[in-house]
């Protein structure tokens, strides 16, 4: 299957100081936000604008133009607002834990048996009752020619996952996230040339 932009992040909370700044004032009906550097932010990452603790706005970036956001305005429940030049723009976190090359999918598993859940006496016999039925996305994703940055990210994942211990979330195309925990508890990196790494990583929706 054709993956539009892979990406990993921990929550969805724009609460990372991006480092740049609104460069020109907004109002409430424009979708284009000016900002000191667009190499600060990715496509499909969610940024916040406070005006003041009542004026908060979350907006969706869909594409990056030099030092120009094209947004969805109002994301999360929000409120479209006008906001002044100077403004600081916070950013999620899925730049620090998502490599900027896309994996190669090698595995796709929809159905997962989960085992027996509960066993139930009645007259004198056991029964044992599970579920065989579950639906869920698992993907094993291969990482080639990672740079040393990117390589960081994927370690910078596996280190808050604490391998199959914290859940995290996992977009295939940035619109649909799917709530995931690696199923693998080492991290099989490899070198294969000077700064430039190979991993297979293995994750699992959560249900």
């Amino acid at each position: 299957m054709a993956i539009t932009r892979a990406r990993f992040r921990v929550d969805t909370n724009p609460d990372t100081d991006s480092g740049s700044n609104l460069t020109g004032a907004i109002n409430t009906s424009v979708t284009t936000v000016p900002i000191t550097n667009g190499s600060h932010f990715e496509i499909g990452q969610n940024i916040r604008i406070t005006n003041n603790a009542s004026q908060i706005e979350e907006m969706t970036v869909t594409d990056i133009s030099s030092n120009n956001l094209t947004v969805v305005r109002a994301a999360n429940s929000t409120t479209a607002r006008s906001h002044e030049s100077g403004k600081d723009v916070f950013k999620d976190d899925s730049i620090l834990y998502t490599p900027t090359n896309n994996p190669q999918i090698g595995t796709e598993l929809t159905k997962s048996y989960d085992g027996v859940i509960s066993r139930k006496t009645l007259g004198g016999t056991t029964f044992s009752v599970a579920n065989y039925s579950t639906s869920r996305i698992a993907r094993t994703l291969t990482y080639e020619n990672l740079s040393e940055s990117n390589k960081s990210r994927i370690v910078a994942l596996f280190d808050y996952a604490k391998g199959q211990l914290n859940s995290f979330q996992y977009s295939e195309d940035g619109d649909t996230w799917y709530e995931v925990r690696f199923t693998n508890n080492t991290l099989p990196l490899s070198e294969t040339a000077y700064n430039s790494y190979v991993v297979d990583i293995e994750i699992e929706e959560q249900l």
